[in-house]
């Protein structure tokens, strides 16, 4: 697999990382991990997208009303 499609494969899964989903499949989390260990692309991405959807549940339990279309269209950026 080229890198940019091993990149595509491994951002698909960070909703799945991010919420736990991944712990039920060992392999799975395994190559996330060693994936973002190693390719600084990714990394970043996990971070901005770690940080928006935490940005966003923080909102959310302030009383700001999040549009929900908001957060598909994150998990797909």
């Amino acid at each position: 697999m080229n890198k940019d499609k091993k990149c595509e494969t491994i951002q698909a899964l960070f909703a799945d990382y991010l919420d736990g989903t991944l712990k039920a499949k060992p392999k799975l989390m395994s190559m996330v991990d060693a994936h973002l260990n190693h390719c600084g692309v990714c990394r970043r991405a996990w971070e901005g997208y770690r940080m928006a959807v935490q940005s966003l549940h923080q909102l959310g339990s302030q009383g700001v009303e999040v549009p929900r279309e908001l957060y598909p269209r994150l998990c797909n950026a």
